[in-house]
């Protein structure tokens, strides 16, 4: 077994945070080229650059990439690059990582400066989250913070002023230069460092295996994380306490959820009824034998579930196709009526649908906004038992349905958006 090549480093930083060590003892430590540091989760790669910083940098470089692993960010990043397919940025992504990372090894540098530093031009949390504010992405720097944001919802937020920080840049031959004519010197300046953040090569690499298999590891590195805080205490688990906003959360399966909410609002149930008499009594009068009325029991109407889906142009239905698939078999499970209806600002015509399979095969023309009111306002007034609406939640809502309603948006939208009411589902 070839030996750490870093094992000075990794031991002083076990010494100082001795309860990332149930972790980080077992990542493999090798030299590489490329970035200065990097990991996939398993190993730890250091390029030559590496070895030239000075002690106390090359310490903060490697908590950094420790830090990556006991946040499960190369699990995270590989379930999100299944996720989003071709649409995936790893280094947006690895921006918004490393913002939160540098921004914790900040705060443990200021009381232990003697032992730990970081190279300079590294980018942290509250440089990006200005930047963001100056874009108008958001409204105040307090809305991001080590204790509630995540990686992922960093990187959509990040997506957002990509875009609009490429629109304000635009090439003086492009008609939408003239935004840039009226963009603040701030726009302009956050705009240059956003993209040069997200152009640069990332030192997060995803890591390997199926969805299944990155879920548990992502799931067995909590636990390892709430092992070391039980056994050390939180004064000395800090620094992931810290990163609160980043530490996965656990949820019931979406898969679950919908399966529980429909079964409780679509199954039928039955209800005694003086309209016909119960079997026991049929069976004695058969034979003969006189008895007192007994009431038999009567199943409700079938239920009703009106099925609705954003068509303002912001949902790919082609990424519902296994979330269609579980409405399908929900269907069958609850012999219930299922009808469709795309919506915007308003319904359209619906249709009963038999077979889900049916719904993979439409097509949506997007007409441009989104408002809930309207749709909502018809599952209301025509009785349905169960509304289910795929959307990315950008849209009016009203103050509440009396329908019982399941919200299921892309995992990007869930995280950064929520509902007034109803069920939220992240698909």
């Amino acid at each position: 077994m070839s030996t750490n090549p870093a094992q000075d480093d990794a031991a002083k930083v076990l010494e100082l945070f001795p309860h990332i060590g149930a972790t980080t003892l077992f990542k493999k430590h090798v030299r590489a080229e490329g970035a200065l540091a990097a990991t996939d989760g398993t190993y730890i790669f250091l390029s030559g650059r590496y070895f030239d910083l000075d002690r106390n940098k090359r310490r903060g470089i490697l908590l950094h990439e420790y830090l990556h692993c006991i946040m499960s960010h190369p699990e995270r990043a590989a379930l999100l690059r299944i996720r989003e397919g071709s649409t995936f940025d790893m280094r947006r992504l690895n921006v918004a990582a490393d913002a939160l990372i540098n921004e914790t090894i900040r705060i443990e540098i200021k009381s232990r400066p003697r032992h730990l530093d970081l190279p300079g031009n590294l980018y942290y949390l509250k440089e990006v989250a200005a930047e963001l504010r100056n874009l108008g992405i958001i409204q105040s720097t307090d809305d991001i913070t080590l204790a509630k944001t995540s990686m992922e919802a960093l990187y959509v937020l990040l997506g957002e002023a990509l875009d609009k920080a490429r629109h304000i840049l635009s090439p003086p031959d492009d008609p939408a230069a003239r935004h840039a004519e009226d963009s603040g010197t701030k726009a302009r300046t956050a705009a240059g460092k956003i993209i040069d953040w997200c152009d640069e090569a990332p030192d997060l690499k995803p890591a390997e295996g199926s969805p299944e298999e990155l879920r548990r590891k992502v799931e067995k590195q909590k636990q390892i994380n709430a092992n070391a805080t039980s056994t050390y205490g939180s004064a000395a688990a800090g620094i992931i306490e810290r990163l609160s906003g980043d530490i996965p959360k656990s949820t019931t399966p979406w898969e679950q959820v919908l399966r529980h909410l429909g079964a409780k609002h679509l199954s039928r149930h039955r209800s005694r009824s003086n309209r016909r008499p119960s079997n026991g009594l049929l069976s004695r009068e058969s034979m003969g034998r006189a008895d007192i009325w007994q009431p038999g029991r009567m199943r409700s109407p079938q239920p009703r579930a009106l099925v609705l889906a954003d068509s303002s142009g912001s949902i790919d239905l082609a990424q519902f196709a296994r979330f269609l698939g579980h409405l399908d078999r929900l269907r069958k499970r609850t012999n219930a009526a299922f009808d469709f209806a795309t919506a915007d600002t308003a319904i359209s015509p619906r249709t009963q649908i038999d077979e889900m399979t049916n719904l993979k095969s439409l097509k949506f023309e997007g007409r441009g906004g989104t408002s809930f009111v309207e749709p909502l306002s018809v599952a209301e007034k025509e009785g349905y038992d169960l509304v289910i609406y795929m959307t990315d939640l950008a849209g009016t809502f009203p103050k509440s349905c009396k329908v019982p309603t399941i919200w299921a948006a892309p995992l990007a939208d869930a995280e950064k958006r929520s509902v007034p009411f109803g069920r939220l589902l992240a698909i």
